[in-house]
């Protein structure tokens, strides 16, 4: 849910603590897993008006990515998520305890020893959080895994 591939230079409008992981199968990559970051969200949380405005931001932002790669509004993809951001709308969005994804780590499995980070998304989270991910993969999988590469297209970890 968070702008890829960016440099932190600095604090940022939203920043958010992780509470809880997620650790589940890639949907496309095979040997692939995604270690997600969340935040549990509760109804007097003092961040509400920012999770609105951060989840109508991302789901804008992947209907015109979808758009500016040739779909158009008939599309399923485009249906379902203008379906999630018209959820938002709902009176009783934020009225319910939910978890929220606020970053993420796109992991494959190499052989029996080795993983390949292929990204790190820490956007939203608060300065240090995508080091504190890869520290908490390392503690999911030593002592299995002795080598962990990131990819050329991987953002450098030293800037999460």
């Amino acid at each position: 849910m968070t702008e890829n591939h960016q440099e932190r230079s600095g604090p940022h409008e939203y920043e958010f603590e992780m509470t809880h992981l997620l650790f589940e199968e890639h949907p496309r990559r095979r040997n692939g897993y995604v270690l997600s970051a969340l935040y549990y969200y509760t109804p007097d949380d003092i961040n509400k008006k920012n999770i609105s405005k951060i989840v109508n931001k991302y789901y804008l932002k992947k209907i015109e990515r979808k758009k500016s790669n040739g779909y158009n509004d008939s599309d399923e993809e485009v249906i379902l998520l203008k379906s999630k951001l018209a959820m938002l709308s709902l009176p009783d969005f934020l009225t319910t305890p939910k978890y929220i994804r606020v970053g993420k780590l796109d992991i494959q499995k190499i052989g029996q020893t080795s993983i390949t980070i292929h990204d790190i998304d820490a956007w939203i989270m608060r300065a240090g959080s995508g080091l504190q991910m890869i520290y908490s993969l390392l503690k999911i999988f030593l002592p299995d895994f002795n080598t962990i590469f990131l990819t050329p297209e991987t953002s450098k970890a030293d800037t999460y």
